[in-house]
């Protein structure tokens, strides 16, 4: 959690965007014994995947088998889905985790303003209704969700004294 005073409490994982995109692969393989690529699957994740369960739409996939002979199927949204839950649900056990860890003062905030999220993978449809739903709480996207992280960096090389405000310490 941050707040004007400096940061309150968090933690930092690398779950998501790549991750989704090993899930799914290693999830074709298993089921279907067929190697996609990296390429196909971000394409796939950005047209097909949804976290919406009356999406029912399959995508034709081409990939190698197990004997490295081409092969093609189709994929659904909800097989995709499937395979990226658990780690979506990782990142859920991680919010709670520090929200369970912030101050009283400012839990009250977070219950009535909910969470920001930034990420390329929060326009995969129904993403934001599924973490509201879990988490109980309002979850909005930054406006430039990609890039959020690298803009808010890009502050601290322009307000020489954000950081060390934000972390409570003199640098120089």
């Amino acid at each position: 959690a941050v707040t004007n005073h400096g940061i309150a409490t968090g933690c930092s994982v690398n779950i998501a965007g790549d991750a989704f995109n090993n899930a799914i692969i290693d999830s074709l393989y298993m089921n279907y014994g067929v190697k996609v690529g990296e390429f196909t699957i971000e394409n796939l994740k950005k047209s097909a995947l949804s976290f919406y369960v009356n999406d029912e739409g399959s995508y034709a996939v081409s990939g190698g088998s197990a004997d490295g002979s081409p092969r093609s199927l189709y994929v659904t949204a909800e097989q995709m889905r499937d395979a990226v839950i658990p780690l979506v649900d990782d990142i859920i056990e991680v919010i709670m985790s520090v929200l369970n860890q912030t101050p009283p003062e400012l839990s009250a905030e977070i219950l009535r303003k909910g969470i920001f999220v930034s990420g390329g993978s929060l326009h995969i449809p129904g993403l934001i209704d599924y973490l509201e739903q879990a988490l109980e709480l309002p979850v909005t996207p930054l406006k430039d969700i990609e890039n959020a992280i690298a803009i808010g960096g890009a502050r601290f090389f322009d307000e020489k004294n954000l950081l060390s405000d934000m972390l409570g310490i003199k640098l120089y």
